[in-house]
């Protein structure tokens, strides 16, 4: 699928998906739109953050409770993206992890959680990136790059610290 396909695709769900409250793609609306359950589990593997699992006619979708909030919702709408574009692969169960699908279900995920249209209306009032990125409940490091993809400048409020390390 091409990228503007994802891009697309992802709009349309946002949309389909829109918290009326938050004004923002609710990831919980879009697990039972997908008939996907979500599982939280802690995982002593390296660098599992997510899993889907095929089961009948939905699917389960295990996440590392270990990580942080926004990053365990950037990992649903991630798990997400790979029930929609991979279905054929997850469902004959040899999922094999590559590049290319991986690429797939971030664009999805990008798009899906900061749509643009969205980032363009709320930018004019609070172009910082540590206050987009709580509105959107996306980390930093999220919303720096989507911001980059849309050619926004990066710019932090003067209450933003960097975290120590």
């Amino acid at each position: 699928m091409s990228t503007f396909d994802i891009r697309a695709l992802a709009d349309d769900y946002g949309q389909q998906c829109m918290d009326p409250v938050l004004g923002l793609p609710s990831v919980k609306t879009l697990l039972a739109k997908l008939n996907l359950e979500l599982v939280l589990h802690r995982t002593t593997v390296e660098g599992l953050d997510g899993l889907i699992v095929p089961y009948g006619d939905f699917g389960v979708v295990f996440i590392n409770e270990a990580q942080p909030a926004r990053r365990r919702l950037w990992t649903m709408a991630h798990e997400c993206g790979h029930w929609l574009l991979h279905r054929e692969i997850i469902d004959q169960g040899g999922f094999i992890k590559s590049y290319q699908r991986e690429r797939e279900a971030h664009e999805f995920a990008a798009h899906f959680l900061l749509p643009e249209a969205l980032i363009h209306q709320w930018w004019p009032d609070s172009p910082w990136v540590d206050v987009l990125a709580s509105r959107f409940k996306v980390s930093i490091d999220a919303m720096v790059r989507r911001l980059l993809e849309l050619g926004l400048p990066i710019q932090f409020s003067s209450d933003w610290e960097a975290p120590a390390h």
